[in-house]
């Protein structure tokens, strides 16, 4: 029997068996340890293969996120640039509604004057003053042509309040297909967005797929040589016992 420093006594058979096995769980270790390191080559390869081809399509994706945002950013801009025009429609609209009622005011009170001078004609027919029924019927026609100019002038400022109004109209329409466009060009770079993002994918699975087989196969070789390294030190303690 032989004092051993970890295990008590054991027997010079029993330290040539433990010997023995250590040698074969070295020689078995290392038999895997071959295996695995033979493997690991191939899984490197189809790592670095993935990792490749995520290059260009994560660019892409990049790229279109970069242009949907300054789609996004153009889109604000354009709605921002409606609200004044809109604005101004809206202003010559109310100012063209009071314009045409100045204008129906007008009509009305040069009806109502000439109204006024038939009923002095007629007061004239059968008045017994004639002069003054006359003055009178002269001052009305008199100021007649104050009511004409007022109706003239009152359609003139319609016609120009008219212009005015077509104007903005004109130009919130140039604004408005901006914005349509603007709306357009952001749809589209979503779209594109969406389509790089569905392409990357299947990419970024095969590339963890590919990751965590190398990470899997270099985990197994650590172990291996951790378990290895243990073996050897078993060997070289029972070894110490032989001589």
């Amino acid at each position: 029997m032989i004092q051993t420093e970890n295990h008590g006594k054991v027997t010079m058979q029993g330290i040539k068996g433990n010997v023995l096995t250590a040698q074969k769980q070295i020689n078995n270790t290392e038999t895997d340890l071959e295996g695995l390191n033979t493997e690991l080559p191939a899984l490197q390869t189809a790592f670095d293969e993935a990792e490749t081809a995520l290059v260009s399509p994560a660019k892409a994706k990049g790229s279109a996120e970069k242009a949907l945002s300054n789609a996004e950013a153009a889109l604000i801009v354009a709605k921002e640039n409606l609200i004044e025009p809109k604005a101004e429609v809206e202003t010559a609209e109310a100012d063209l509604e009071t314009l045409s009622s100045n204008v129906t005011d007008a009509e009305k009170a040069l009806e109502d004057h000439n109204k006024s001078i038939e009923e002095a004609e007629t007061a004239l027919a059968d008045a017994e003053d004639i002069e003054e029924a006359q003055i009178t019927l002269d001052e009305l026609n008199a100021s007649l042509e104050g009511f004409q100019d007022d109706l003239t002038a009152a359609n003139e400022a319609l016609e120009l309040g008219q212009a005015t109004l077509d104007g903005a109209e004109i130009a919130l329409a140039g604004f408005q297909t901006v914005y349509e466009d603007a709306e357009v060009t952001r749809d589209e770079a979503q779209t594109a967005l969406d389509t790089a993002t569905a392409d990357l994918v299947p990419l970024q699975a095969d590339y963890e797929e590919a990751l965590s087989n190398k990470e899997n196969k270099e985990s197994e070789i650590t172990a291996g040589q951790s378990r290895l390294a243990g073996y050897q030190g078993s060997l070289s303690y029972w070894e110490g016992y032989l001589n």
